[in-house]
């Protein structure tokens, strides 16, 4: 799927097709097309021309021929990877930051990579993966434990109040030890903190 993504790129990149598309004239208008980005919803609309709201999907065109500065930086990124990658043989000013243009870099990058050194990053990545899946069983494993450790405290603290309200109910210390489960030591500890 990734690499599919990257074919579209190159294949949008090649010059003749890529401002064939964008400044072909409009059927209505009559006039070339010209604009930066171009944007159509997959979303359907109405009879009463209200968009109902099903894929929440865009499709978005992105022409680096025809900059404004009314372009947002998210789709600023996603041109000048297009530009950058079809004008400029090394040197590359991409936003990194932009963690989807971090990614196609990454795939491109990987395209050119010798097999060894896939097959390298491959085995880290199943690394990272199971120390991931460790982690995470670790982490559920703990906090079993822990509500194991919690429900038994708060048991154990339910039946030193049981006893501590039949003791002063006037009940004998063995009665209160065979009803609650508790040792007539841990009662008679318990009545001395309270």
């Amino acid at each position: 799927m990734e690499n599919t993504t990257v074919r579209m790129l190159a294949s949008l990149e090649n010059e003749t097709i890529f401002k064939k598309a964008f400044t072909d004239i409009d059927v209505f208008t009559r006039m070339p097309i010209k604009d930066e980005v171009l944007i159509t919803s997959l979303d359907p609309r109405n009879l009463q021309d209200k968009v109902v709201k099903i894929y929440g999907h865009q499709l978005i065109f992105l022409n680096p021929h025809y900059k404004s500065d009314q372009t947002p930086q998210n789709y600023r990124d996603w041109l000048e990877l297009v530009y950058e990658s079809s004008h400029n043989t090394g040197d590359f000013k991409f936003n990194l930051e932009n963690l989807g243009i971090k990614k196609a870099v990454e795939i491109i990058n990987y395209d050119q990579l010798d097999p060894d050194t896939i097959a390298a990053m491959k085995i880290q990545q199943q690394r990272k993966a199971m120390l991931k899946i460790v982690e995470n069983e670790g982490i559920e494993k703990g906090i079993k434990q822990g509500l194991e450790k919690g429900i038994k405290q708060g048991l154990e603290k339910g039946k030193k109040e049981i006893a501590i309200n039949m003791l002063r109910s006037g009940m004998n210390i063995d009665e209160i030890s065979r009803l609650t489960g508790l040792t007539t030591e841990e009662i008679k500890e318990t009545s001395e903190e309270h």
